[in-house]
Order: C-alpha cells, then structure tokens, then sequence
C-alpha cells in the first residue's frame, strides 16, 4: 500500500473501508483486556467485546477536507467508546481519537468529546466528523477504543466506516447571526410541533447555544449541520428564519447562531468586560471559528446581518436607564469589529410581563434604537404565545423566526429583487438608476420605493413595513400593518397588492382604517385576504397633514 491513501473524492462514490484485509492490532496495550474485536464477514463492521482498545494498519494524510464517516450501535457502550486516527500505537503521542459514546469523557491530551454522543441500546447513528476541523497531518493507524475496565461488558459495533475529502464545488454562503437570550436560544421542542420542510436541507446551521438556561447544558453542532433542532430536540427562531430566506430566494444561506439564556447586554454582552461570562467575545471567536470553517474548504462568504433577541434580563431599575446606549454601543462596536459599517440589524422587541414596568422600557429603548438606525429595524413579539410567560411555544418561536426573516428581506429589499430585475431603470434620473440606491437616506432602495408608490428622493422611513400579522380567522386571514407617525395629526391611507411579480393594481379592499395601540405605541391598520393568500406588499399614502 501507499504510505497515504488521502485522494480527492466525490462523496456519494466512497466506498465504506473494506476491514477484512487490514491488520487489527492492540492499540495502548495496557488497556487491551478482555474481549475482543471481530470483524463481519462482509468486512464493513467491526464489534467490539469486553474490554479493549484496538488499531488497524490504515497510512492516510489528513487534510482541512477530510471527513471520517461510521455508523454505530449497540446495546451497551460502557465506559467509552471512541474512534480516530492516530500517528502510533502510544496513547500519549497525540492522538486523534472522537468520544461518541459511554459514561466517560476524553481528556484533553486524548482527543475530543464529540456530540450528540451515542446511547446504549438506540437504533443505529450515523457520523460524518470533519476531523480537517480539528487537525491536519499524516497518520498510520484507524485506532478505536471499547472501554469498560469496571465490568469489560461493551458490546457496539462500528459499521460503514469511511474517509474521504469533502472537495465540493466552492460556494459562496450568505451567513446571518443569530444571538441573545432564552428565546434566541428557544425552549420549545421540535418533534411533533414542527411540519417537515424540505428548505431545511438548503440551510447550513452553525450553533453554539443553551436549552435550559443553564451554562453547563450547552448544545453545540461542532461544525456545521442542516437547519434543524438541537439532540435534546430544542428550537428557537433559525427555523422560521432559514426556512423564509429559502422560500424568498436567498441564496445559499447559512445561519451562526450562539445564544445564552438569561443574559444581560449590561454586563454578560459587555463588549468592554474584563471579566464574567464576556460572551461578546465570545460571540466573535464563534463567528471567526464559523466563517474559518467556509474559507478553510474552499468558500467564501458574505456576513448578512444580525438578528439580535435579548432585553428581557436588563428590565432592572438600573440596567433599564442605560440599555438604549448599551444597545447603541455594542451594534456600533460588532459592526466595527466585523468590519461592515452597515450591517443590517433586526432587534426582537422584548415582550412584556404583566407588572413589570420596567419591560415597557426597555421596549422603548429598543425601538428607539431601531428607528434611529436606517440600517436597523425592530420587530413586535408581544402577541405570541408563550407556555410558561416567557417563552414561545412551537407555532410561535416558527411565526417569531418568520417576523425577523421578513423584517430583514424588508430592510434589505428582499421582497422586491424580482419586480426590480424588470424595472427599465435606464429610462430613470440618473440618480435614480441603481435599483439598490438610495439617494433620501431613508432605509428605502430606489426599488422599494418604486415598489411602494413613495417619492425616491424625499425620505420616508415611516412606510417601510415592520411587520405582517397573519391570524387566521374564519374569514380568512388578517393582516396588520404597525407603523409610526412624526405627529397624530398625519393620516394615511393603506392599499395593499398580494404580487409585484406584475402590473400593480393596489387595492384598498376589507382595509379597516388608522387606529393607535397603546400598548404597543404603535399606528395600524388591517385588512382580511383569503385564506390561500400568506403575505402581501403595502403602499402607505399620505392624505393629509
């Protein structure tokens, strides 16, 4: 054989390693017991008894690319179950060996913990590690560990085991952050609260992210996965967001998302802290690692914005007096530190809690911040439900994640990227012709503006749309559109098209009129569509002033 067996493959035509011909030897002697490994007649599976620890003869030269792929099962995994890749036969010399399963964990000169872990006695798993991740070199051993010393009872077999350099076709991936607290993270779970979507498959999810508000139960997708929930069956707002980019044509879209329950921006989120949980730096190490993972195997990326919920944990007396400036700060110092000036920004409003004043405020304060950014916006969660009164349920964190998709598309002009290709600019003011300009200032692209019927050269940030409310109803479903006024005494009429893929014909139909909600301190308006109709465009016209 080559000392290397390292080639460039096409995925889908590797082949599982044949393990009948290879030589099985004891791997750090002194912890081959009892028991033994054998491998299955058809030479693609290897069980494992007792006790032991055992290497095959297996030369490979480990690039950034390459990826280890196997499937395990069995009805007991002891104490530990691992495997790798490794230079020699002594455990002490840099091993490069994956803990997928048993009760004990890998120490730090050994290798890596690797989760989800396996569990004794589930139907069969299967892993695709990109050990590239994790380390680069030549090795000359396929090691594996069944470790049991209390009671040498392991019985798991590996199966399908395949290495192979993942050399797809680069891709540029438009990457959006998703951070802040609980319900950043999420609280509600997956399995049979959440229809299957095949946009899941379209979306690349990185994560780093808490399930129960605690420091120590971190869910992590060491690398990046498909969009979908966390091993202990947890989501939060990347799946209405993924699922609506793909369903709005974004293309290539990849989500970072690192989040930690019941944090505060006045201190946990600190950009300034010398000390505590300084997840803003930790934030950023997780965006390098992410985005190291693209350029390392061959891609490139472009950082879209941010999607930020957090404030629930600052309604304090004190914290509350300073989160407009905190929130000011840390957009202006991560737009900074990543290097992109305008980075878009969508900020969840936090919701209220019946006697907590301090809440209004800080809804206030983000709001404030939001409306004082053209590169900003802010979103109404106040209506959603929540299972415990602070956390969405499933159909809302779904309706949560959709509001802040459309919310960027909208800040972005993502609704309007089709009706814009066929607009003959040329025929525009020259100030005019750039379908992505925005000659006002006022948050609006040339398009958007076209789009909605509002003057391209005089400002009108009030008419960019905030949100869509869909509650159906038996009459079908309701629209709401919130919005502010600069004085009371400004009125609007509000006309509504379901298309702009062709000639508009804007409809003031089932349109109730301007009504004011002090609650939310907002205007609105709504209008009834037909239930097949699940979203619409609007057009705010001043009447009078």
């Amino acid at each position: 054989r080559s000392t290397s067996e390292s080639t460039a493959y096409n995925v889908s035509s590797v082949d599982p390693i044949d393990l009948s011909d290879r030589s099985i030897v004891s791997y750090h002697t002194d912890q081959d017991n009892v028991g033994g490994a054998e491998v299955s007649p058809n030479g693609l599976e290897l069980h494992f008894t007792g006790n032991t620890w055992k290497a095959l003869t297996f030369p490979y030269t480990v690039t950034a690319h390459t990826v280890l792929e196997f499937e395990i099962e069995g009805p007991d995994t002891g104490e530990l179950v691992s495997i790798g890749l490794d230079e020699d036969l002594t455990v002490n010399n840099a091993p490069r060996i994956f803990v997928v399963g048993g009760s004990e964990g890998a120490s730090a000169a050994a290798g890596w913990n690797y989760s989800p872990r396996y569990v004794a006695g589930a139907a069969s798993m299967t892993y695709q590690i990109p050990i590239g991740n994790y380390f680069t070199g030549t090795t000359n051993y396929l090691v594996f560990t069944a470790d049991d010393d209390a009671n040498a009872s392991i019985d798991v077999t590996f199966k399908n085991i395949k290495l192979y350099e993942n050399v797809a076709e680069p891709t540029h991936y438009n990457l959006y952050i998703l951070s802040g607290q609980s319900n950043a993270s999420g609280r509600a779970n997956f399995a049979g609260n959440v229809p299957a979507s095949e946009a899941d498959a379209s979306v690349l999810y990185y994560y780093d992210t808490d399930t129960t508000g605690s420091f120590s139960n971190i869910k992590q997708s060491n690398g990046y996965t498909e969009l979908g929930p966390t091993s202990n069956d947890v989501f939060g707002p990347e799946i209405g967001i993924g699922r609506t980019l793909v369903e709005f044509n974004e293309s290539n879209p990849a989500i970072i998302k690192f989040t930690r329950g019941g944090t505060n921006l006045d201190e946990d989120w600190d950009p300034n802290a010398s000390s505590g949980h300084l997840l803003y730096s930790e934030l950023l190490r997780q965006i390098d690692e992410a985005t190291s993972l693209l350029t390392n195997a061959g891609h490139s990326y472009t950082l879209k914005g941010l999607f930020w919920a957090q404030g629930a944990s600052d309604a304090t007396e004190a914290r509350t007096a300073v989160y407009e400036s905190n929130l000011t700060d840390f957009i202006a110092r991560l737009r900074a530190d990543l290097g992109i000036p305008e980075l878009p920004v969508i900020i969840a409003r936090t919701s209220e809690k019946d006697g907590d004043a301090y809440r209004d405020l800080i809804q206030s304060a983000q709001m404030s911040v939001a409306e004082a950014d053209s590169h900003a916006d802010w979103v109404n969660a106040s209506d959603l439900s929540r299972f415990d009164g602070s956390h969405y349920d499933a159909p809302s964190v779904l309706i949560f994640g959709e509001r802040l998709a459309k919310s960027f598309l909208t800040l972005t002009d993502g609704y309007y990227s089709n009706w814009s290709e066929s607009y003959d600019w040329g025929e525009t003011p020259v100030e005019l012709r750039d379908s992505e300009g925005d000659p006002d200032h006022d948050g609006l692209s040339n398009a958007a503006e076209r789009a909605l019927g509002t003057d391209p050269l005089t400002g009108d940030a009030h008419n960019a749309v905030r949100q869509l409310i869909d509650v159906t109803g038996e009459g079908g479903v309701q629209f709401r559109l919130g919005y502010q006024k600069a004085a009371a005494e400004i009125v609007y009429q509000l006309k509504h098209v379901a298309s702009l893929a062709s000639d508009l014909d804007w409809s003031t139909e089932g349109v109730t009129g301007e009504a004011f909600d002090a609650a939310l301190g907002e205007y609105y308006q709504t209008w009834t569509a037909p239930k097949t109709q699940d979203s619409a465009f609007v057009r705010l016209s001043m009447l009078s002033q």
